[in-house]
């Protein structure tokens, strides 16, 4: 475990793989002095651990990877605030049937096609799908929060085949 922290003052674009071994943290140090900061990482590999994304200040901030790869049933906790954001192209597995349980008040953007099998949670905030995003793959997807569909290409999400949507929160935009 541990906590990475960002504190330039400018964008910066990290080409290097993170592996979340342990429940830790990133933060984002410098979202509320100089407006929305970016940070970019390459891909993401985590387990059945917490990745918590923070952000000091009310400026929206985002942390962006490439692929990630579950490994475990993983929890990505956004906190700080609404406008705090994690951002992962698609989402794939390796070594079994894992997926993912979101909290905290922040976003997490999906923004290619995943392939991972196991169940999606959205406990708090808000999980969104932009364009290319896409979580066909997963079995169950349960929402408790709010799942924001309304980017999807087309302006509608499809549930793929098997799919079960269920859950007591909200889902923004037309499903089919």
């Amino acid at each position: 475990g541990g906590r990475l922290e960002f504190i330039s003052n400018a964008a910066i674009n990290y080409a290097r793989t993170t592996t979340v071994a342990a429940s830790s943290g990133i933060h984002n140090n410098n979202s509320g002095n100089n407006g929305a900061l970016t940070y970019t990482l390459r891909d993401l590999r985590i387990g059945a651990h917490t990745l918590s994304v923070t952000a000091q200040g009310t400026n929206a901030g985002a942390l962006v990877f490439g692929p990630a790869t579950l490994t475990g049933q993983a929890v990505f906790d956004v906190s700080s605030r609404p406008t705090n954001q994690l951002r992962v192209g698609s989402i794939g597995e390796a070594g079994g049937s894992f997926g993912f349980t979101k909290t905290g008040v922040g976003t997490v953007v999906v923004s290619d096609a995943g392939t991972y099998t196991g169940r999606t949670i959205i406990e708090d905030g808000t999980m969104a799908l932009t364009s290319a995003g896409a979580i066909g793959a997963s079995t169950s997807i349960i929402v408790r929060s709010l799942l924001d569909v309304s980017g999807v290409a087309g302006g509608v999400w499809p549930l793929g085949a098997g799919q079960v949507l269920g859950g007591t929160g909200e889902v923004k935009g037309a499903v089919t």
